[in-house]
């Protein structure tokens, strides 16, 4: 069996990541927020196509995610939108997982009219 640095078990299945193999947050973080500004620079909410624009961004952020090529990785992309208007949103969300393998990045872009917050739960697949 030829060691590549990953944890394997005696079938040679790798059974962990290398670090370089790893979902980094603050690389998820920062798809995220690229995404999130470009695309919804001077945009005013409409309530009409915001389920659009929702399963819009989480395809943009899917095929970022692709080009990090974590193969082993599987993603789970949440994007909520809503209309601005002063108030405060607080969204949680609570996972049971391996916390060295598995991650979570979070982003939160507003502006005058809309604000939108953006999940990336990546879950290593063994």
């Amino acid at each position: 069996m030829i060691y590549n640095g990953a944890t394997s078990d005696v079938s040679g299945l790798v059974i962990r990541p290398t670090n370089q193999e790893k979902f980094r947050a603050t690389i998820g973080q920062r798809i995220l927020e690229e995404v999130l500004v470009k695309s919804l620079e001077g945009y005013t909410f409409e309530s009409s196509n915001a389920e659009q624009l929702s399963n819009s961004l989480s395809a943009i952020i899917r095929n970022r995610l692709k080009e990090l090529n974590l193969p082993k990785y599987k993603y789970i992309i949440q994007v909520i939108l809503g209309e601005e208007h002063g108030q405060r949103v607080r969204a949680h969300a609570a996972c049971m997982w391996d916390s060295d393998t598995d991650s979570v990045a979070h982003y939160v872009h507003s502006n005058d009219h809309l604000f939108c917050e953006a999940s990336i739960f990546a879950v290593f697949h063994y």
